[in-house]
């Protein structure tokens, strides 16, 4: 009760305006109270689609809260991370109250990954990691595409860009009982018959969202300064080339390692697997060929596409009728 209060408190600061962008100051402040008076971190989801201004909003409001409060210029490179490997290193170097910008939360945060190690792991060090006061930021196309465990049960602050430029502030339902916090039916029944595209009135957009139950405003915020913009592109271009590098890396030591890995190291499984299906009078399947030599036990994934497994399946099947005679 004393926490609602407080928030309440705390909301109620946040004044009301329209044509200009002091209501973005007024957020860095309010996360702030939320760091130092709530002893709380802050999980923010910023959702919208390829190219509205995700990296913009988030970079915005990391700008103004490391000035205000660090006293220093805010660096792209010292507060974003791409990967998992990058929010564990910021996590350790950062100093407390920082702001940490996951501006590809989809290399790390999606619901599909739950059960990937490293996944599992970043979930278990968000929950202890409060007593650091992060301000964390999950950029995302899709805010249902995060993991249910970040969206329900860890995020407080959602914001999604409506159009370039005006994004929606919501707060979640923090009522107990609550499976739905961000009142997900609301909006598909809202949505299910009004289609909205790029050529959508803003103003009829905004109608329809005033409505929304966890809605608490919806504020204008400008671009980036051109330096700092540029300093964005170039990192994320630096990124993007240094992981499709990586990535063509990993694909030439799997296709060429990590079969004959499995041959050597998982040989009775797969002997196993072999006679289970010359007793079954069957053939294995292109799944079954899939999680024995095409899993990649580091990354915890298989590698293979369903149609390359499917070649595989008839080349590898064919051998295996020769050999029967």
């Amino acid at each position: 009760m004393i926490y609602m209060i407080n928030i309440i408190n705390i909301i109620m600061t946040f004044e009301l305006g329209s044509g200009s962008y002091h209501k973005l100051n007024n957020l860095v402040d309010l996360l702030r109270k939320q760091q130092t008076e709530e002893d709380m971190d802050c999980l923010i989801g910023v959702s919208g689609i390829k190219g509205i201004g995700k990296s913009t909003l988030s970079g915005q409001i990391g700008i103004r809260f490391v000035e205000r409060y660090f006293k220093e210029k805010f660096s792209w490179e010292k507060y974003t991370a791409y990967t998992i490997d990058q929010i564990f290193q910021k996590i350790d170097i950062l100093p407390e109250y920082s702001v940490i910008l996951g501006d590809e939360a989809v290399n790390f945060a999606l619901g599909e990954d739950w059960m990937r190690r490293n996944s599992k792991k970043l979930k278990k060090v968000f929950t202890k990691v409060r007593d650091r006061h992060f301000v964390f930021f999950f950029n995302i196309p899709d805010i249902w595409w995060l993991d249910k465990k970040y969206r329900e049960g860890m995020m407080n602050f959602w914001l999604h860009i409506a159009a370039k430029g005006t994004a929606m502030l919501s707060l979640p339902n923090i009522a107990p009982g609550i499976e739905d916090r961000w009142y997900r039916k609301w909006l598909q029944k809202t949505f299910d018959k009004k289609v909205i595209n790029y050529f959508t009135p803003i103003d009829l957009f905004l109608k329809i969202l005033m409505q929304y139950p966890c809605k608490f405003d919806i504020f204008n915020y400008p671009k980036l300064p051109e330096p700092i913009y540029q300093e964005h592109l170039k990192l994320r271009r630096q990124y993007s080339l240094t992981k499709e590098s990586e990535e063509e890396d990993v694909l030439k030591l799997e296709w060429k390692g990590i079969p004959l890995y499995n041959l050597r190291n998982r040989f009775p499984k797969i002997l196993e697997a072999v006679v289970r299906a010359g007793d079954e009078e069957r053939e294995l399947s292109w799944k079954e060929i899939i999680d024995l030599f095409y899993y990649n036990p580091f990354t915890e994934q298989s590698f293979i596409e369903e149609t390359t497994a499917r070649k595989t399946f008839d080349r590898f099947n064919a051998l295996f009728r020769a050999s029967r005679g």
